[in-house]
């Protein structure tokens, strides 16, 4: 279900009582709370194509809290793990708010990135989509750019929702 509308009998869980659910401007509504999978459980450089389960167990657990939001990148190297716990949580894909953002150190394919962060993980989309930061943009009209790149590729409904982070 790519709806994204939360069911109540998720939102107001006994388990979670303190779950809180905020309305945004463009008719999305987002976890208050996070699980961010970057810092301490980025991968980054790592080349090694193997499945790091005890990652995989670490946001498990977040999500068996009642973290729903889940913040991933690609930059942190650690989707594949990102994905798999969202596989082995068992939950529909509706139950969460999946956020992965496009590395902003250097010019990067923009097709290319959201359709590896989606083989990765496993997702047929995210909920939001991010420029990491905009240090790959040399003027205006690169930010200007890639922003049109995001546009294009959220019109395609790849992902719901598009964005900047560490813009300032």
């Amino acid at each position: 279900d790519s709806t994204g509308d939360w069911s109540s009998d998720v939102c107001s869980s006994d388990l979670f009582p303190l779950l809180i659910l905020i309305p945004l401007d463009f008719k999305l509504t987002v976890f208050q709370l996070g699980y961010g999978t970057g810092t301490a459980q980025a991968r980054m450089g790592n080349t090694s194509n193997d499945l790091d389960d005890s990652l995989v167990a670490t946001i498990l657990k977040a999500i068996r809290a009642g973290y729903y939001h889940l913040d991933g990148a690609e930059v942190y190297g650690n989707e594949r793990e990102l994905g798999e716990a969202i596989k082995q949580s068992g939950l529909p894909r509706s139950t969460f708010f999946v956020t992965t953002k496009i590395p902003g150190d250097e010019p990067t394919n923009t097709e290319a990135s959201i359709a590896s962060s989606l083989k990765k993980l496993g997702l047929d989309y995210v909920d939001l989509y991010l420029i990491h930061a905009p240090f790959f943009a040399s003027s205006d009209a690169d930010l200007q750019a890639k922003w049109a790149e995001f546009e294009a590729v959220q019109a395609r409904s790849e992902e719901r929702r598009v964005g900047k982070e560490c813009m300032e």
